[in-house]
């Protein structure tokens, strides 16, 4: 066909943005559940301003963006980082980790805020390489057990041993942690154990059935018992600007296997959802990034975040909450995350 020999036409990012400016403009905003900043849930309807300031844009151009990280009382920010920096496990040379340490510390700050003050039994799922691990032992009165997965040859449990360099003296750390697939087996644990369970950066690995996996948590907390999950924000300013310069935000595949990469992230109001589903009540939900980011040199980037800064206490690189398990689990799946089931498992969330 003739056509074919025809020049594709090109879009640049500004115009597309100002096609989907007019067309959010011509859209009624629908009522959806807004999350804020730390310890704020709240219902109201989501309105795009025509066109925020450029002082809302100036913000989002920041290198990072949410609430400041807690720290714990007799320290800074910078002795942490310095100390997380030495971490090594089973004799590996200190600083290889350094990379992971870099880019997630501040989301372990953050994590260890939403726990700071309790006391009680705490599980740590998939606890290793033990940065959480090391600021709860630290920094908590929490009584600890950890649990992990590493597939086959690995079962039942593992120690292993950690060690840290402070003030030119290293000092080690012996830590053992139950071995279970939580997606196919039964938590080895009686039910209400724990007062609080840390699910952090595990659900966006999940293959088979988040809602299973919750439910086991829900058992084995006790009633009222706290449960602080984490996970990356899939709606985070750099995929917005990724999608929009048509640059795919799916995790590569791993050599790791199927669990070691993202297989589902979420968005905050599709966690509140699950977490109320599974019986939950969230009493904190917030977005904060881990790591500096910086903009890329792409035409229409400003005008790409004044479309978002509607939104901008969603828009971190993580979802942080905080909820209580105080009423049962719901029946089936909800249909906001689940498909191609019997009809009757499927539960509408609208």
């Amino acid at each position: 066909m003739a056509g074919h020999d025809r020049p594709i036409p090109t879009v640049s990012v500004a115009d597309r943005l100002r096609v989907a400016g007019l067309r959010l403009a011509r859209s009624s905003p629908p009522a959806v559940r807004r999350l804020g900043r730390r310890g704020a849930v709240w219902i109201g309807d989501a309105v795009a301003p025509a066109r925020p300031g450029a002082a809302a844009v100036e913000r989002l151009r920041a290198p990072v963006i949410g609430p400041a990280p807690p720290v714990p009382a007799g320290t800074t920010p910078a002795e942490l980082r310095s100390l997380l920096a030495t971490l090594a496990i089973d004799g590996e040379p200190p600083g290889h980790l350094d990379g992971y340490a870099t880019e997630a510390w501040l989301r372990f700050l953050h994590t260890w805020g939403l726990v700071a003050g309790r006391r009680g039994a705490c599980l740590e799922l998939g606890s290793n390489p033990y940065f959480l691990t090391t600021l709860l032992d630290r920094y908590t009165e929490l009584d600890l057990q950890l649990a992990n997965f590493f597939g086959p040859p690995y079962e039942g449990s593992l120690t292993q041993v950690v060690s840290l360099t402070e003030k030119g003296t290293t000092g080690r750390r012996s830590w053992t942690s139950a071995l279970f697939n939580m997606e196919e087996e039964v938590f080895p644990y009686d039910d209400a154990s724990f007062d609080v369970v840390l699910f952090c950066e595990i659900l966006e690995h999940l293959l088979l059935d988040p809602v299973r996996v919750l439910n086991e948590i829900h058992r084995v907390l006790k009633p009222g018992g706290q449960l602080v999950l984490t996970t990356p924000n899939v709606g985070r300013r750099a995929n917005v600007i990724a999608l929009l310069a048509g640059t795919n935000l799916y995790d590569p595949y791993s050599g790791h296997g199927p669990y070691g990469r993202h297989n589902r992230e979420y968005t905050p109001h599709e966690l509140d959802g699950l977490l109320r589903f599974c019986g939950y009540t969230p009493e904190a939900i917030f977005t904060a990034d881990s790591s500096p980011w910086e903009p890329p040199a792409l035409d229409g980037v400003d005008e790409a975040l004044r479309l978002v800064a509607w939104r901008e206490p969603d828009l971190g690189q993580y979802i942080f909450s905080s909820s209580r398990a105080d009423r049962p689990p719901r029946a089936g799946r909800p249909d906001t995350l689940y498909r191609s089931l019997p009809a009757d498992q499927i539960v509408s969330l609208a």
